[in-house]
């Protein structure tokens, strides 16, 4: 009976607490590295100082960056002042499977 009751009273609050998706974040940084393995990962430095890493998902920006890979200036971005959005990302592997999801600048806004 106690064990039915725990049962009850944990379906009760998973049905009255349901997850709500994540909304997603808005920052602001400098444009500091471009990484590409099998997924490419940028670098935005916020203005306290502190390193964000993510996958690079807006596509106007990143291809930008990837077509120009030699590029030091990083196409420009680097060390420019951005607003990012910050949502989630397929992460894939090298043979183009999903292996997960992960935060990902979604929307990159040039500012200076």
């Amino acid at each position: 009976m106690k064990k039915i009751l725990g049962v009850s009273l944990l379906i009760a609050l998973c049905l009255n607490n349901p997850v709500h998706a994540q909304k997603n974040k808005t920052m602001i940084g400098k444009v500091m590295a471009f990484e590409c393995g099998d997924n490419c990962y940028l670098t935005i430095v916020d203005e306290q100082g502190q390193d964000h890493q993510a996958l690079c998902s807006d596509t106007s920006v990143c291809d930008k960056i990837m077509n120009n890979i030699d590029d030091p200036n990083l196409a420009g971005y680097k060390r420019k002042l951005v607003k990012a959005t910050i949502g989630q990302g397929k992460q894939f592997d090298g043979a183009g499977n999903v292996m997960g999801t992960m935060d990902a600048f979604i929307k990159i806004q040039l500012l200076k």
